[in-house]
């Protein structure tokens, strides 16, 4: 969880939060885009990514992963609205054991980790 905690959406006191998320909001209104927040969880096997993408459908949101980057994007062409953002995955991460779903408007995805002896250990010379 502590890799997890640099993802938080700021470490400002809430009331500049509070202020960002107005602003987002007005910002959407007038230009129908802004990087959208992510919510970031980790248990004993996975780490799970939730973000808010009301009046979005399935085949509007892509996902992919390159170099440990998680890129997410949804584009709503009719409402003119797009939410973007990218992640720095953990190193343990085992990108072919990945999960998606939107439900409600709640985009999860589940990405499992590796077992600790599939990871490889450098020596520093």
């Amino acid at each position: 969880m502590q890799y997890l905690k640099k993802y938080k959406r700021s470490h400002a006191p809430s009331i500049f939060n509070d202020s960002i998320t107005f602003v987002d909001e007005v910002l959407d209104s007038f230009l129908g885009s802004y990087q959208a927040s992510i919510n970031c969880n980790e248990d004993d096997n996975s780490y799970k990514f939730d973000m808010e993408l009301p009046g979005f459908s399935k085949q509007q949101v892509n996902i992919s992963v390159k170099d440990k980057t998680l890129s997410i994007s949804a584009n709503n062409k009719k409402l003119k609205k797009q939410r973007s953002k990218e992640i720095t995955i953990p190193s343990d991460s085992d990108i072919d054991n990945i999960q998606a779903k939107l439900e409600n408007g709640i985009l999860a995805i589940t990405i499992g980790k590796l077992e600790q002896n599939n990871l490889k250990s450098i020596k520093v010379s």
